[in-house]
């Protein structure tokens, strides 16, 4: 009987369909969204903020109380700039006749979003505005010269339009913003509408921790400060 030819053997096949799916994205993969990298896309004219609803848990107790994280975090900067120095720094030029010291200062602060932070963080991490305040009303009495309203005017600017960018830490990314807010002609001079825009768009484009502690500083604040706020706002 004739020989029978030996058997072929078989090439071991590629399971493809793991390849495959080992290289394509799983439609159910979680999208991240690095909001650092600057303000989301909105609406002309729309700016969304913080919703007070948003943050904290369902319960009333819980949301009275900040994130156990929170509550053991401290904040401790050199301030650079405060109160007492702006007080000297004016009186020195009055005395003087130059003005150059305060308007530097004034420059060097107001425009840099780590000084802010340095100079207006709370040791749990909340603005101080009442310091900010204080510090701006300070300053508008000093009427002569213009160079100083002029200074602290371009440095809030200069400020707006970085903090998409600017490297604050996340959880103190709303600080700066907050404390430009505060200065009174932001309140009513339509001039200033696009750096008030800036501002707010800021605040609405904020990383999770640092919204959650606007939404908690919010909540503790009364109405005349939220009344002041939808007035600039509007």
């Amino acid at each position: 009987p004739p020989a029978t030819p030996p058997a072929t053997p078989q090439q071991p096949t590629e399971d493809l369909t793991s390849a495959d799916s080992a290289a394509m994205p799983s439609n159910n993969a979680a999208e991240v969204v690095d909001l650092t990298e600057g303000p989301r896309a909105a609406a002309p004219g729309a700016i969304d903020l913080p919703n007070l609803s948003d943050a904290g848990s369902a319960s009333s107790a819980s949301s009275a109380q900040p994130p156990a994280a929170y509550a053991q975090e401290t904040f401790c900067f050199e301030p650079e700039v405060t109160l007492g120095q702006v007080e000297e720094l004016i009186a020195e030029a009055e005395s003087t006749g130059s003005f150059t010291p305060l308007i530097r200062k004034i420059g060097l602060v107001f425009s840099d979003p780590a000084a802010i932070v340095a100079s207006f963080c709370t040791a749990n991490g909340e603005p101080d505005l009442d310091q900010a305040r204080a510090i701006f009303e300070r300053l508008a009495e000093v009427e002569e010269p213009p160079g100083v309203q002029n200074a602290l005017l371009n440095a809030l600017q200069s400020l707006a339009s970085q903090l998409s960018f600017a490297m604050t830490p996340p959880a103190l990314k709303h600080i700066p913003a907050l404390v430009a807010l505060e200065y009174v002609p932001f309140q009513y001079d339509p001039d200033l509408v696009n750096t008030v825009s800036l501002l707010l768009a800021s605040i609405a484009n904020l990383p999770r921790e640092s919204h959650d502690r606007v939404v908690r500083f919010w909540r503790g604040c009364g109405s005349d400060y939220l009344d002041t706020m939808l007035i600039t706002v509007q």
